[in-house]
């Protein structure tokens, strides 16, 4: 997940750019607002070094939806949690048949 977030937040970087190149900016930064706050949002959590960060984070961040917040804090906080639930759908995609 760091990884794709790092990747998201350059893409996001290089978006606006290229917006800016164009003239369009600002509804390109209007556009991107939402996902730029929870690439931002997610950064956060996983270079938080303490619990009590995440929280703060979690509790400062009102421009990201709340589930979205409570999803990455247990993610980033909790990693083991999540790890029946990967398994599970791991198992899942892997009995379905190919859609090709």
């Amino acid at each position: 997940m760091r990884r794709s977030n790092s990747h998201g937040l350059i893409e996001l970087a290089q978006l606006q750019r290229d917006a800016d190149t164009a003239g369009i900016g600002d509804k390109m930064r209007a556009i991107l607002e939402s996902k730029l706050a929870r690439e931002q949002f997610t950064r956060a959590m996983f270079d938080a070094d303490s619990i009590r960060h995440r929280l703060i984070a979690v509790f400062r961040s009102h421009r990201v939806k709340l589930g979205h917040r409570l999803r990455i804090f247990f993610y980033a906080t909790f990693p083991q949690l999540f790890v029946p639930l990967f398994r599970l759908k791991w198992a899942l995609h892997r009995r379905q048949p190919n859609s090709r």
